[in-house]
């Protein structure tokens, strides 16, 4: 007999109905403890995964390990794993919640596909596998795996005297820092050895060895903490010390044999300066402390400001505690610098017991004089008001005095400042010596134990070991020198750096560098020498002049104005490596025209009727391995209108990327095509160069633009040109095209841009490429890129459409002219932009193939100039603080284009959105 499904179903509900009360109740509490049992196992799992998450927390901790951008979802991705780790020891089974997750997403980004949207970038979630390090998982999940950004590099050393060390083998080194790092310097091969850096976010203040131990040395930072670093071993012997404040100076003396040395420094807190020792609190003040000194067995502390020169000296009694009193001495010259010396310490008569020592005080001012006090010990015992007793006076510098110091053995004075001679003081007769020409200002002066070298930090971002016996250079440490910016109106300044790379060997970075930096808001940054520096050492190669100067002459007029040298703001080299350009340009001061002019406005315009501009083309002399000058041409470009005399102003400078030739534009709209021929005349060939064909430069051909606010199809080119103010070029990648922009001040005019043809001359215009001033150009490829304050415009030349527009997120925003703030590489298809806001900048790398976003970073120091490595793939990027950092991508074109065929769309979605950016003019996007 066959049982139907609905008589089991009947007979299954009768037999429920006929259970006891009590079989129901077993039931239930056979069910219930179960579900008893159950959470018990998830609670002794989960028990589990806590006991190991606390165990690598505390590792974390004694490790003092900082995150990186993608630490959380490392941190999430190890949690997941460790759970399922503590459950399988628990008998429980993998959940499959990890590929049910991946498989949705994939749905998702399938279903994205078909509706047309293209994800920005693709996911950075990264599945651990048994054989994953924890190297190849950051890599992984770093937000743009392809690009990689070194580490800063270069920098400028601190206003800080260099520190002279030695290690068990008597072999000598210095001790210098910038805001990243504290570098060990070795004297015998001119090298940074060894480096510590400073915590993450922070800057180095400044530094001090020990006494006792040359081997250690405090490192004070900029979260007002102080560390100590034993530089033989490269390790941090003790914990950071938190100091009572923003630490600005420290100071090492050696004390009594068995103590450590006593320590120092200066901190500004609450709106005063104080002096802290191992003890406390020593002194505070309203005075701006500067400098510190401890002398002997910590007998003496000397602090200056520029007011007053503050003296702790030390209370007779118990020396393991720190009592000072303290004496505030006016100064009658605003102080610049100071030194002293104790002297032998006369017999107290007391036992054959030892007086106090004596102190000698040297104190350089800003009128350039230097104040010797042989012994001033003899005030402290005195009661009342105490003042400095008369100096003995020496007086040679014509400017501040940077430096002074006192030699090891006490019998000369050494001094230094922006005259480039540094001045040796013979105390017992007065006789002086000098070293000069050092082409540079002389910024800090530092004598070793030993007293046979000096170490010079010069104005140049350089420093200098001499020998006391010759003064002779030893060693030679010199950083990145490029133009500082100027604090003016509590606004900083800067300059758009004249940098290029060399085509050839995209290490060498060739930079316009001034003689020394300015320090003041009045002082004027001009450039009259190029630096040759090597990003991948971070060394100085070589530095040459390339215009006048008077570095080493006297520098100032009747009216002790300052005479500048020419300023070198353009400089391009070939496309072989063997040419260089550059463009510098020179006006008189104000106060030389001032009795030409009747207002203000007519002193600008009488110092730019007496500018002076020059185009000078270099060749590379491999013998004496410097820049030889060839071919200089004067007033390369006339003034805008051509009734006012002097010279014109050069706008714009580049090199042809397909033969040897460079491009000029200038304030008279004129285009001009520079090229190198032989020369046909008999004269003298150049020193050194009798042999082979003598080369000399000339303008091939010559163009004038039509003014922006004529038609740009108009037929007559007969018209006036009006004054450009700024300029742009951008040559096609084989050099058959220049595109062109210019702006003129004071007008609304709708941007023109020209394309010319290199071979004829043809020029075609075309206005509306942009909404406003055109401020940069780039080629690439098939498209052109127009830079244009608030967006950046994406151009297709060959079909004549826009591709893309980018719009800056801020109306504040403001992009550089040129190719500074805008670079374009050839070698990877992409180009790079650089916005800056508030002395913050953020960079953004797109390539032609998506014209989407490859990289981006934030950085809280500004980028002055970016530069695409020629023949390499990636970018250079110069910051404020003469840093460097490079980015360099690892995927190739080709792995491009893959991805773009990975992501292409539809033929639908791209009919709908071909038609969408024919109405909206092209595609946007928010930058």
């Amino acid at each position: 007999m066959v049982t139907t499904p609905d008589e089991v179903a009947r007979k299954a509900g009768s037999k429920r109905k006929h259970e006891s009360h009590e079989e129901r109740s077993a039931k239930k509490a056979r069910r219930s403890k179960e579900h008893q049992s159950s959470q018990s196992h998830t609670t002794d799992v989960e028990r589990a995964y806590a006991k190991k998450r606390g165990r690598k927390q505390a590792r974390r901790r004694t490790k003092h390990s900082t995150s990186i951008p993608s630490k959380a979802d490392e941190t999430d991705h190890e949690e997941q794993a460790e759970k399922q780790q503590a459950s399988q020891e628990h008998g429980e089974a993998q959940p499959t919640s990890q590929r049910a997750a991946e498989k949705k997403a994939r749905r998702i980004a399938e279903r994205r596909e078909k509706d047309g949207v293209i994800p920005d970038a693709p996911s950075t979630h990264v599945a651990r596998t048994p054989h994953s390090t924890r190297s190849e998982l950051a890599e992984e999940r770093r937000p743009f795996p392809n690009w990689t950004l070194s580490a800063p590099s270069a920098g400028r050393f601190l206003d800080h005297d260099p520190t002279f060390v030695q290690d068990e083998n008597g072999d000598e080194y210095l001790l210098a820092a910038n805001e990243r790092e504290v570098q060990l310097l070795s004297l015998e091969s001119s090298l940074v050895v060894r480096t510590h850096p400073a915590p993450v976010g922070h800057l180095v203040v400044c530094l001090a060895v020990d006494e006792q131990q040359d081997n250690v040395v405090r490192v004070a930072y900029s979260d007002e903490t102080i560390s100590l670093w034993d530089w033989t071993i490269d390790e941090e012997v003790e914990g950071p010390l938190t100091a009572n404040g923003a630490v600005r100076a420290m100071a090492h003396a050696r004390t009594q044999r068995g103590e450590r040395s006593a320590l120092c420094y200066i901190v500004h807190s609450g709106g005063q300066d104080a002096i802290y020792g191992q003890q406390g609190l020593l002194h505070s003040t309203k005075q701006q402390l500067q400098d510190i000194l401890v002398l002997g067995d910590a007998e003496y502390i000397l602090a200056r400001s520029q007011a007053a020169l503050t003296i702790g000296v030390r209370k007779d009694g118990d020396r393991s505690k720190a009592h000072y009193t303290w004496f505030e001495l006016p100064l009658a010259v605003a102080s610049t610098c100071l030194d002293a010396r104790l002297l032998l310490a006369p017999l107290s008569g007391k036992k054959g017991a030892k007086g106090r020592p004596g102190l000698r005080i040297a104190i350089g001012n800003e009128k350039g004089a230097i104040h010797l006090f042989d012994n001033v010990s003899s005030l402290f015992p005195q009661e009342g008001q105490r003042s400095l007793p008369p100096p003995r006076i020496l007086h040679w510098h014509r400017d501040a005095v940077s430096s002074v110091k006192f030699s090891q053995d006490g019998n000369y004075l050494i001094s230094g400042g922006n005259e480039t001679v540094l001045v040796l003081w013979q105390l017992e007769t007065g006789k002086k010596q000098y070293l000069p020409h050092l082409t540079s200002a002389i910024e800090r002066v530092v004598v070793n134990s030993e007293g046979n070298r000096y170490a010079v930090q010069m104005g140049d971002n350089s420093i200098v070991v001499l020998n006391t016996s010759e003064l002779k250079p030893v060693a030679n440490f010199a950083g990145l020198q490029m133009l500082s910016p100027v604090e003016q109106s509590k606004e900083m300044v800067c300059h758009t750096p004249a940098a290029t790379l060399h085509p050839q060997d995209p290490s060498q970075l060739l930079l316009g560098v001034p003689a020394s930096q300015p320090k003041l808001a009045s002082d004027i940054g001009v450039r009259p020498f190029l630096q040759t520096f090597d990003i991948r050492n971070s060394r100085h190669i070589t530095r040459q002049a390339l215009t006048r100067n008077n570095v080493t002459d006297l520098n100032l007029g009747p009216g002790g104005i300052p005479v500048l040298p020419p300023d070198v703001d353009l400089l391009a080299i070939s496309v072989d490596g063997t040419w260089l350009a550059t463009v510098d340009e020179w006006m008189p001061p104000a106060s030389d025209v001032e009795h030409l002019a009747s207002t203000g406005a007519d002193v600008e315009l009488q110092r730019q009727n007496r500018r002076e501009v020059y185009l000078k083309f270099w060749t590379w002399d491999n013998d004496q391995a410097l820049w030889t000058l060839t071919t200089r041409m004067d007033s390369p470009h006339a003034r805008s209108n051509g009734d006012i005399m002097g010279p014109g102003k050069v706008l714009a400078l580049v090199s042809d990327p397909s033969t040897k030739g460079f491009a000029t534009i200038g304030e008279d709209s004129c285009i001009k095509l520079w090229r190198a021929r032989k020369r046909t005349s008999q004269s003298a060939a150049p020193k050194g160069k009798s042999d082979g064909p003598v080369v000399e430069w000339e303008c091939k051909r010559e163009v004038q633009l039509v003014s922006d606010n004529e038609r740009a199809d108009s037929p007559m080119y007969a018209v006036k040109p009006s004054s450009s103010t700024s300029g742009s070029l951008a040559y096609s990648a084989d050099g058959s095209m220049l595109a062109v922009a210019q702006a003129s001040s004071g007008t609304d005019d709708i941007p023109v841009v020209h394309f010319l043809n290199t071979f004829n001359g043809d020029v075609v215009s075309k206005p509306g490429l942009a909404a406003t001033e055109v401020t940069g150009l780039g080629c690439l490829d098939r498209y052109l890129i127009v830079v244009s304050h608030p967006a950046v415009y994406v151009w297709d030349i060959v079909t004549d459409t826009l591709k893309r527009k980018l719009k800056l997120r801020s109306p504040k925003e403001l992009v550089g002219t040129g190719t500074t703030l805008l670079a374009i590489n050839q070698g990877d298809s992409t180009f790079a932009l650089v916005t800056s806001q508030l002395g913050n900048s953020k960079v953004k790398v797109y390539d032609t193939h998506q014209f989407k976003s490859q990289y981006e970073q934030s950085f809280d120091t500004p980028v002055e100039c970016i530069l695409a490595d020629k023949g390499a793939r990636g970018y250079t990027m110069l910051f404020a603080d003469a840093t460097i950092r490079t980015l360099l991508s690892s995927a190739t074109p080709q792995a491009r284009l893959e991805s773009k065929a990975k992501t292409e769309l539809p033929i639908a979605a791209r009919q709908s959105l071909h038609a969408n950016d024919a109405a909206d003019g092209g595609r946007v996007e928010l930058d």
